[in-house]
Parts: structure tokens; C-alpha cells; sequence
């Protein structure tokens, strides 16, 4: 089963980024990926996006 992740910094139209990502990334199965309510399966997906997507801030 593959999940469309989305990423907007609400910059603009054109802002938002998508990738697709298999379960099998996450480490869960489809049964217990359907387990998870929507805040799971947020939790899950922001998870995944954190450890590859760099961030950070600036102090001026």
C-alpha cells in the first residue's frame, strides 16, 4: 500500500511538495496502518517526514 505524503509551507500556490511512500518505509503493515485513527496516521507520516526533510530556524 503506498501513501501520498504532502508538505506545504503556504508560501504560495506552488509551494507544496508530495511524495509517495510505501508502507514498508513506515514500518507497518496495511492491517494496522487501517488500525490507526487519522491522528495516527498523521503522527505516523510527520514522523517519516521530519527524519528526512531538514529544518530549521534563524535568530536575526
Amino acid at each position: 500500500m503506498k501513501i501520498t505524503f504532502h508538505c506545504d509551507n503556504g508560501a504560495n500556490i506552488h509551494s507544496e511538495y508530495k511524495a509517495e511512500i510505501n508502507l514498508s518505509e513506515v514500518g507497518l503493515t496495511e492491517d494496522e496502518w487501517r488500525a490507526l485513527d487519522d491522528d495516527g496516521k498523521n503522527e505516523v507520516v510527520k514522523e517519516w517526514a521530519l527524519e528526512r526533510y531538514e529544518y530549521w530556524f534563524q535568530e536575526e
